[in-house]
């Protein structure tokens, strides 16, 4: 199968998830005993995604003024704060509260959640992944495009009450990041940049991404039972050692469940895999 050519045009949204990640920048997994080898972590996905909107900041233009014409021009990188506005359908107490650090509580028979708190501006850092409905190449062929924001805060704005349908409003601030998600870093020669704020990318069918972390016992990893791999994972799924920065390949048995390695990872271990469904 001959690789996506990077060039196509696409509608709507199909999924987004956050991951919380930790201080080493890592998917932050919940770890034993609360996911297993066999209960991958996919992170807090949101219900009815709806749009994402990306605001990068528009480059500066320093002008260059004299004999009352334009001498020339030239372009700086923005100022502005890295941001995104999201917005979702649903209102999710739990996800919400995840994000903005506070907790979701019953009482009676009721579930609530405190907002506009004291905890404004201490909301979780994460990674942001979100996938287009419906996307086409150049001829016509259907494709799976995302984007992987590395580092995001995820500020949720609970909506007003108005004759329309719920909007939720969610700002996502944006930081820099010289690692992929996976865990290399970024470079040069293969990236041809140092950092970033966001990657494209493009698959032939949906993309996912899990994480687990290794007890020093258990030996086989499993995908959610609901998202398996497709038949041509040899060529599609890839397995990271986040921390060291490498892709695993030798002592590993990958099928479209998982994967099985040879000798149990060390304990501790945060392990990433990035494969099409």
């Amino acid at each position: 199968m001959t690789d996506p050519s990077g060039i196509g045009w696409g509608t709507d949204v199909y999924r987004a998830v956050f991951f919380p990640i930790n201080t080493s920048g890592g998917i932050d997994h919940p770890g034993y005993p609360d996911y297993l080898a066999a209960d991958p972590y996919e992170g807090l996905e949101f219900n009815g995604p709806k749009s994402l909107s990306l605001n990068l900041g528009t480059p500066r233009s320093v002008v260059n003024v004299a004999q009352g014409q334009v001498q020339d021009t030239i372009y700086l990188p923005s100022i502005e704060a890295k941001s995104a506005d999201f917005r979702v359908t649903y209102i999710d107490q739990v996800t919400f509260a995840a994000l903005s650090a506070v907790k979701t509580r019953v009482i009676g028979g009721g579930r609530g959640m405190p907002f506009g708190t004291d905890k404004q501006g201490l909301e979780i850092a994460g990674t942001f992944l979100i996938s287009q409905l419906a996307f086409h190449d150049l001829d016509g062929v259907s494709q799976w495009h995302s984007y992987i924001i590395p580092r995001a805060r995820a500020i949720v704005q609970m909506p007003s009450f108005d004759e329309n349908a719920i909007d939720v409003p969610i700002t996502l601030s944006l930081s820099k990041s010289r690692k992929h998600v996976w865990g290399p870093a970024l470079s040069e020669a293969n990236d041809g940049a140092l950092s970033m704020h966001a990657w494209d990318h493009m698959t032939w069918d949906r993309f996912n991404i899990v994480a687990w972390v290794a007890d020093g016992v258990e030996d086989t990893f499993l995908f959610p039972t609901d998202k398996p791999a497709l038949a041509n994972y040899a060529t599609t799924f890839t397995l990271w050692d986040f921390n060291a920065g490498t892709q695993i390949t030798a002592g590993i048995t990958k099928s479209t469940t998982g994967v099985e390695f040879v000798a149990a990872p060390a304990d501790g271990k945060l392990i990433i895999a990035l494969y099409e469904y």
